[in-house]
């Protein structure tokens, strides 16, 4: 899978409130940088994601607009908006990356090597 059909399928997850499909793109030793820390690791990110999707991002509670998307290579950028119930976020910023050093253990046996098509993501930026 390319970066931009990752990216994809991170938009439609998201706005469908899953936080198990989010995951499934996502590098055992990933991480999620939001304004108040840096959430490592699956399990983690998984509960970020679903306080999120219960909160904030709860499907069907928000506007969501895209103000720019941009891929380059392995790396996919996204400005955006969005308004709610709870709360108005008047500038979002996101991008993701997939790891690029060969070395990298891959984390499943049906994994691709890391950096080629389809590799799970590295860093996710959100918010």
């Amino acid at each position: 899978m390319g970066t931009k059909a990752v990216l994809d399928h991170q938009l439609t997850a998201f706005s469908a409130g899953s936080a198990d499909e989010v995951l499934k793109d996502f590098a055992d030793d990933a991480a999620l940088i939001t304004p108040d820390a840096v959430i490592k690791g699956r399990e983690a990110i998984h509960a970020a994601y679903s306080a999120m999707f219960s909160g904030l991002f709860k499907p069907g509670t928000y506007d969501f607009t895209m103000d720019a998307v941009h891929v380059a290579g392995d790396v996919a950028y996204i400005a955006w908006r969005a308004s709610g119930v709870t709360a108005e976020v008047t500038i979002g910023l996101s991008s993701i990356t997939k790891p690029r050093h060969s070395g990298w253990p891959r984390p499943a046996a049906s994994s691709p090597p890391p950096g080629s098509p389809g590799s799970p993501l590295a860093v996710v930026s959100a918010i």
